[in-house]
């Protein structure tokens, strides 16, 4: 069964399933784009101008700028008089006193020609302005963030931004303390290339080709919190709708257990109101089959008198007349058809009462079938049928059966096969079936009747065991109550055996039961069963 997700849970979902799509992914982004780049070029020259030493330390050094279309070119010829002689190379960046923000920036490529006598040295300076040291036109009051950088023979060459110091003459300058003595990118507002350390009165020529600051949008550092805060997020707002969902579900059960304890106070009270209904149903149906009994018992004693006097009566058959006689038939045959169906509701309201007692003793079976046989034989022959029968020749010659009871199923079944049947024959046949034992007092009997008759629909087979039903059209119903079927039943569940019947219109019916090796005791009055008791251990020994 399948049960949709709760929305917060899809939610949870949903977000966890993007974070651990996004992280891999903003990851790798981080590392191989995400670039930004600045770049400072003949192209960008960023407002680049030369300086030197004779404004501010009344030297004599001399810086000279020239553009061509490759390269900035500073013509630097140091002087003699300033202890410190410089030339430098300045390029703005941003607006006075903002400046850009350089602190995501990683690194930085440059591409120069330097000539000049060795060391070849330079000195980078990126100028942050800070208003709590800073005064906007004093151009030392910035601070200088410093590199010493010795060139290699190659023109071009990277070097990290985390080489970058704070210039100790600032930091001492400025009394700040070693706290904030760390470089500070935030507010870069010029990149200066400054003259090193290198001996007085020569003439040095630097030209710049390009300057590119790669940095990233995103630090790498900060990527990285911002995805543990998403992370956190993520688990607070998770739990959050998990808590509701809880709630939820806790509120749903609570409904659904409420309801099922209603649904079983109504199932409970539907089952003592059956019960209630079937201990009524049950005690009328006692009621109704004691009534019968004792009504059938009661009509059946007058009957018996008249079905006697008629057969006096017959006797002197010479003293009537034809009319007389004829009454006289028509008043025996009523008071037999009248007591047959009085002692087939007397059974069927036995049956249903549980008074049925069963008194099985050894019968021989062969002249107990053979008077079945003969009494059905004349019935068929009378419609022009042909009877068969088949006696199984490994059918042990006596059996324990109550022989009134065998009698009147297949009296009853073949009967009915008799009066179904138009044209073709009727059949009896009697087997044997394995026992576990080799004892004849074991065996199991398996009757079978079976005819050429009108047979039955699947529909009427499925009605044909219920009392007083009759499947069969209405001419064939005369002289029929629909009890014989629904007592035979009953009478071979009671020697525990089972009637199967198979049909098809057009076809005939066959009828199978078998019988155990003794029929089972039913309910008895004491004394019979204390005096059969010992019969029946020494019958069921062995089987």
């Amino acid at each position: 069964m399948n049960q949709s997700l709760s929305r917060p849970t899809t939610i949870s979902y949903y977000l966890v399933i993007l974070l651990l799509l996004a992280t891999p992914l903003l990851l790798v982004w981080q590392h191989y784009g995400m670039v930004r780049t600045i770049e400072i070029s003949p192209a960008q020259p960023h407002g680049a101008r030369v300086a030197d030493d004779r404004p501010e330390l009344k030297g004599n050094s001399v810086a000279i700028l020239e553009r061509t279309p490759d390269a900035l070119v500073m013509h630097c010829a140091l002087g003699t008089v300033a202890t410190y002689g410089f030339c430098k190379m300045q390029f703005l960046l941003g607006r006075p006193g903002k400046g850009i923000d350089l602190s995501g920036f990683d690194s930085i490529d440059f591409d120069l020609r330097y000539t000049g006598r060795p060391p070849h040295l330079i000195k980078l300076h990126l100028m942050n302005f800070e208003p709590e040291f800073s005064t906007p036109g004093d151009w030392n009051s910035q601070r200088f963030n410093e590199a010493e950088i010795e060139l290699p023979q190659q023109a071009t060459f990277t070097i990290p931004m985390n080489v970058l110091r704070t210039a100790d003459w600032w930091r001492s300058t400025h009394k700040v303390p070693l706290s904030k003595s760390y470089p500070r990118l935030d507010r870069v507002t010029a990149v200066e290339l400054s003259t090193g350390a290198v001996p007085h009165g020569q003439t040095i020529t630097l030209a710049v080709r390009s300057i590119r600051f790669h940095g990233k949008w995103i630090s790498k550092t900060a990527l990285l919190m911002g995805l543990v805060f998403a992370w956190i997020a993520c688990g607070i707002l998770g739990l959050s709708l998990g808590l509701l969902h809880f709630r939820d579900s806790l509120s749903a059960t609570k409904s659904r257990l409420e309801h099922l304890a209603a649904v079983d106070r109504e199932r409970k009270a539907a089952e003592a109101a059956r019960e209630a209904a079937l201990a009524e149903a049950v005690g009328l149906a006692r009621q109704r089959s004691n009534f019968l009994a004792q009504m059938s018992h009661e009509l059946r004693t007058p009957l018996n008198a008249i079905i006697g006097y008629a057969q006096l009566l017959k006797r002197e058959r010479h003293l009537l007349n034809d009319r007389q006689a004829a009454g006289l038939a028509t008043i025996h045959e009523s008071g037999q058809h009248l007591l047959t169906l009085i002692n087939d509701i007397l059974d069927l309201a036995r049956v249903e009462a549980g008074r049925m007692v069963l008194y099985p003793a050894a019968v021989h079976l062969g002249t107990f079938l053979q008077v079945v046989v003969d009494i059905m034989r004349v019935k068929a022959e009378e419609k022009g049928l042909a009877f068969e029968y088949a006696l199984a020749p490994d059918v042990p010659a006596a059996v324990t059966v109550d022989e009134t009871r065998l009698r009147q199923v297949l009296l009853n079944l073949l009967g009915n096969a008799v009066k179904f049947t138009d044209r073709g024959t009727v059949s009896l046949r009697v087997s044997r079936l394995p026992s576990t034992a080799g004892d004849d007092a074991c065996v199991r009997l398996h009757f079978e009747v079976a005819d050429t008759g009108i047979g039955m629909s699947a529909q009427q087979l499925g009605r044909l065991f219920q009392p007083f039903e009759q499947v069969a059209d209405m001419p064939r119903r005369a002289g029929g109550t629909g009890l014989g079927l629904a007592i035979s039943q009953q009478l071979v569940h009671l020697m525990g055996g089972h009637i199967d019947v198979a049909s098809e219109p057009g076809k005939g019916s066959t009828f199978r039961f078998e019988l155990p090796p003794r029929s089972p005791p039913a309910a008895r009055p004491a004394h019979r069963r204390r005096a059969r008791s010992s019969a029946m251990k020494a019958s069921a020994s062995g089987c």
